[in-house]
């Protein structure tokens, strides 16, 4: 068994682009980097497909639903444990400096 991390993107420690890239719109520019991962082992020729998932918590595993719609073929199987599912009820600090807009922002 294989397993990786992801870095997603809204998280500190890489640069202003890389934390802000996901403001207003989680499951955007994070999600493709999950699937560019997907398509990385895909493309490494000896992993199976068929037999590749994915499990993740919190903000990873809200990644996970949002591929089930996004990106339905993209791996067999999935978990998600204690995902963010509705981004207004989630923790109002981290919310509020990716979904709301700033003052002054239309």
């Amino acid at each position: 068994m294989w397993s990786s991390d992801i870095d997603y993107r809204g998280s500190s420690g890489y640069g202003r682009d890389w934390r802000t890239d996901v403001y207003l719109h989680l499951g955007g520019a994070d999600l493709d980097d999950i699937l560019a991962g997907v398509e990385y082992l895909r493309g490494l020729g000896n992993v199976d497909m068929k037999r590749a998932g994915i499990w993740a918590s919190a903000m990873a595993a809200s990644m996970t639903g949002m591929r089930l719609f996004q990106s339905p073929g993209t791996s067999a199987r999935r978990a998600a444990w204690a995902a963010v599912n509705d981004w207004e009820n989630y923790n109002a600090f981290y919310t509020h400096q990716r979904l709301h807009h700033s003052q002054g922002e239309s």
